[in-house]
């Protein structure tokens, strides 16, 4: 028994097909398949996935198809017709735990008609492809859920496993479906003409790669047939994109007329024209709400809340525009010419038009609908440009009055929320103000408040998934399979939760739960509280991750002039960063021989103690982490991370510290950093690469271990730091 393809069998004596470098040989197979072990039920699903794929692999192997991670793939056909045959399994992006879905891809790619389309101008980078063999590469692409019918177990939009699978009977079911129908779709395509021909849809074969197809077998009939099926698609286009297809086109002798000719503007379709239609409408309701408005304000003294209100509609008629708020929108120009104190007034009238809206809210604690957030986007837009133009504010109680009603106003994403009313801009704007009093007491009424907040956001959440998912399901509901594993997969999830810890966490550290901006701007706010009100200066700060904190401990029981000493420095690693560059090392040997002699023996103690501890964590703490994450090792502060590396130059610039002990200090804290946190990865990279590089740069045997990370596949993130770290060592002394 054989596979016939193109004139050419492939029978079993052909043997197992081997993948090497983009090109395929023969190589006999005589040993029996060895036996796969079956993951367990609380397995990674990407370990299941890998299971299915090995054992589709055998069953594929007496028909030519070689594995290569999760794609199967057959070299079949000759001359033109050469191609190959991919199966690939996709993984869910969502997929976490010991359940998830997958996806089966297969594809056919054609050498021949990848030269082609590499001809066609702008497309020059596809000739690298041409050796590179994967199914994004194909020119037909197909998805196996496509051909089972319904009933099947592998039918719906995705293949589901769920926690406690039967994985060799799922097996069973993608080798009788790939069998069935995906090897017979692959003879019935598998050559140029069938490209050339295909009717089917786009997304398997656009007219693009058709055409290239055509022009490949030399048929410039059918490319011109092609071009004038798909006459309205290039009326349609943009075009820069007509005029590349034309370049491509013409040189070979196609007739081009199907295309619109140069400069024709494209072709408007009926969703877009009433798109843009709605837009219009839409525009012309807010720009009749600001005339309005500004027909209401005294010319000599306005109204602060008629303004903002009429900036925010005039602003929102006019954004797709992008205008300059203060200068192209006619109310931004009012705004502009006020005095601070009443440019102060209309920032705070702008907050407060959500503020108003806000009290009237009813929050729905998984998700909102993007529509509640659309004025923010406006008053982020005019509070950002109008910010640089004030002055010290001078009413603070009463924007920290609005800055409370408007804390709970966060669009929450897949992981964490933020403020799109412009929270972060102002939070930075108030954080460059001098000490007072007045800011003082509102920054950290504001940030308890937040510590608040966030554990009753947590436990809305959870009460309100909690519900959803007690609801009864419909057992006659097309998609009541679906949800059953969603409820399962939930109730794992659940139980593995620490919701005391997790709500200790987030009181402790409420800003975790925001995005990157916002939690920046939280982090200068707690900055400039820590700062002391005469000099302006910050104490030496740790995180309280779980090396930050016993290190904060450590030092301030250190004695009082030796802390003093050091303090600046110290301060110049949290603000500025640290360098490993010749100019910051050379700078850091100078505080390093000016530190009092009286000192220099307790603090290389110090500092060769707190490097030790760094691998002694409890595997308790997460702390600047945006959700609880299962198994040991903590993610390091931000802060904790800067203090980290300038000990470890200090070490190396410290003369009176022995080459042994820096040699056990740098590779345990190396070993540490990157240690691998479940679903997080290294747990300290910029700390792991630094002490690499020192480690190369000691030489001996300490070097031999950084040749041999250079070598270790098993941490491919180790393993590339470790060869660049012997390229660019820092030698000792």
């Amino acid at each position: 028994m054989g596979l016939r393809v193109m004139g050419a069998h492939f029978g079993l004596s052909r043997g197992l097909l081997t993948w090497t470098h983009g090109k395929i040989a023969s190589k006999h197979e005589t040993h029996m398949p060895a036996e796969l072990l079956c993951p367990a039920p609380d397995s990674k699903v990407g370990l299941k996935i890998d299971y299915l794929v090995k054992r589709l692999g055998q069953a594929l192997v007496s028909q030519g198809f070689k594995r290569k991670g999760r794609n199967l793939l057959r070299e079949v056909g000759q001359g033109l017709d050469r191609h190959w045959q991919i199966i690939n399994a996709q993984a869910g992006e969502w997929n976490a735990g010991a359940s998830g879905v997958f996806y089966v891809n297969l594809a056919l790619q054609f050498p021949a008609i990848q030269q082609v389309e590499a001809a066609r101008p702008g497309k020059e980078w596809m000739r690298e492809l041409l050796d590179k063999v994967g199914e994004e590469h194909g020119q037909l692409r197909e998805r196996l859920q496509n051909f089972v019918p319904e009933g099947h177990r592998l039918w719906g939009s995705e293949i589901a496993v769920a926690a406690d699978e039967d994985l060799p009977v799922l097996a069973g079911a993608l080798i009788e479906a790939v069998t069935q129908w995906a090897l017979p779709w692959f003879v019935s395509h598998a050559s140029v003409a069938a490209v050339r021909d295909f009717e089917g849809s786009i997304v398997v074969a656009d007219v693009d790669v058709r055409i290239a197809a055509a022009l490949a077998l030399q048929d410039t009939a059918a490319a011109e047939r092609l071009l004038d099926a798909f006459k309205g698609r290039w009326e349609s286009a943009q075009p820069s994109y007509v005029e590349s297809l034309r370049s491509w086109l013409q040189p070979l002798g196609v007739n081009c007329a199907s295309l619109p000719t140069p400069g024709s503007p494209p072709k408007k379709d009926s969703w877009t024209l009433r798109q843009e239609a709605l837009e219009a409408a839409e525009d012309a309701r807010h720009a009749a709400h600001a005339a309005g408005l500004a027909s209401q304000l005294d010319a000599e003294a306005p109204n602060p809340t008629l303004l903002a209100q009429a900036w925010v509609s005039e602003w929102r008629a006019r954004w797709r525009d992008d205008p300059k708020p203060l200068i192209d929108l006619p109310i931004g120009v009012r705004v502009a010419a006020l005095d601070a104190a009443g440019r102060e007034a209309v920032l705070l009238a702008l907050l407060q038009t959500l503020a108003n809206r806000e009290a009237q809210a009813r929050r729905d604690p998984i998700q909102e609908p993007p529509s509640e957030f659309e004025p923010d986007h406006a008053v982020a837009a005019l509070t950002g440009c109008l910010l640089p133009t004030l002055e010290a504010p001078q009413q603070l109680p009463g924007l920290f009055d609005i800055l409370q009603a408007l804390q709970n106003r966060l669009q929450q994403g897949t992981i964490t929320a933020h403020y799109p009313w412009g929270f972060a801009k102002l939070a930075l704007w108030l954080a460059k103000q001098p000490q007072s009093v007045a800011l003082r007491q509102g920054m950290t009424a504001w940030l308890h408040t937040l510590s608040v907040l966030m554990p009753a956001r947590y436990q809305a959440l959870e009460q309100a998934l909690d519900a959803r998912h007690s609801e009864p399901l419909d057992p006659a509901a097309f998609d009541d399979a679906s949800r059953l594993e969603q409820l399962e997969a939930y109730r794992v999830q659940r139980a593995a939760r620490d919701t005391p810890a997790t709500l200790a966490r987030l009181a402790a550290y409420p800003e975790q739960s925001l995005a990157a901006e916002d939690k920046a701007a939280v982090k200068a706010m707690r900055r400039w509280l820590r700062c002391d009100p005469d000099t302006g200066r910050q104490p030496v700060h740790w995180e309280a991750d779980d090396w930050g904190g016993p290190a904060l401990a450590a030092w301030e029981r250190l004695a009082p002039p030796l802390r003093a000493a050091l303090e600046l420095l110290l301060q110049s690693w949290i603000d500025d960063g640290v360098e490993a560059k010749p100019h910051a090392l050379a700078a850091l040997r100078t505080h390093v021989d000016k530190l009092p002699a009286e000192h220099r023996t307790d603090w290389r103690r110090w500092v060769l103690d707190r490097l030790h501890a760094f691998e002694h964590h409890s595997g308790k703490t997460e702390w600047a982490t945006t959700r609880m994450r299962r198994g040991v090792g903590a993610v390091i502060g931000e802060d904790s991370e800067q203090l980290l590396l300038g000990l470890l130059l200090w070490s190396r610039a410290d003369h009176g510290m022995t080459e042994d002990a820096l040699a056990l200090a740098w590779r345990s804290v190396t070993e540490a950093a990157w240690q691998r946190i479940p679903e997080h990865g290294a747990r300290a990279p910029r700390v792991g690469r630094l002490g690499l590089r020192l480690l190369a740069g000691l030489g001996g045997a300490s070097r031999e271990y950084v040749q041999a990370c250079a070598v270790d596949k098993a941490d491919g993130q180790r393993a590339k730091a470790s060869v660049q770290a012997l390229a660019e060592p820092l030698l000792h002394g």
